[in-house]
């Protein structure tokens, strides 16, 4: 598992093979992982569930992003290898 920062600070990046997966995961208080909203920059390279699980599709790099119900938002910048 991955934590995630705020946005205020620092990028996670992170590296993972073409075909492989990773789960994120952040820690909030009072917000429920059930609660956070999950997106990908570039859906032709990544895509993310529902819990945050990473599947890398193709070779390059996206943005990954989690937002709470009350709006703050972060992200990791996932680079896909082959």
């Amino acid at each position: 598992h991955y934590p995630l920062r705020r946005q205020r600070q620092m990028c996670i990046r992170e590296a993972i093979k073409r075909g492989k997966s990773l789960k994120l995961n952040t820690t909030l208080a009072g917000v429920s992982e059930n609660d956070l909203s999950w997106s990908v920059q570039k859906d032709s390279v990544v895509s993310v569930a529902n819990d945050g699980t990473v599947t890398a599709k193709a070779s390059g790099m996206s943005y990954v992003y989690v937002t709470t119900p009350g709006g703050i938002m972060d992200k990791v910048l996932i680079r896909v290898t082959n």
